[in-house]
């Protein structure tokens, strides 16, 4: 992801535009809420760095219980022999 790039670069202003492009898409894709974050965390601009950062949070979270949901019925129908 190009926003990614831009925040290990340390190019802020061009993760942010990379990351609300992404957004725009795909307001649930978790990586652009986290480069949103902490770019905005880098310029200053810390209120909205910690809501985007809760967003990321709340993403990631919502796909591990996603993931455990989906091992408990693999679990399940592999006891029930299916």
């Amino acid at each position: 992801m190009l926003a990614l790039i831009h925040l290990d670069q340390a190019e802020y202003e061009a993760a942010l535009e990379s990351a609300e492009q992404a957004l725009a898409i795909n307001p649930t894709d978790d990586v652009s809420h986290y480069v949103m974050g902490k770019a905005l965390l880098a310029t200053g601009q810390e209120e909205q760095a910690i809501t985007e950062m809760e967003t990321f949070l709340n993403l990631t979270w919502d796909r591990a219980r996603i993931r455990d949901f989906r091992e408990e019925v693999e679990a399940l129908l592999e006891a029930d022999g299916t």
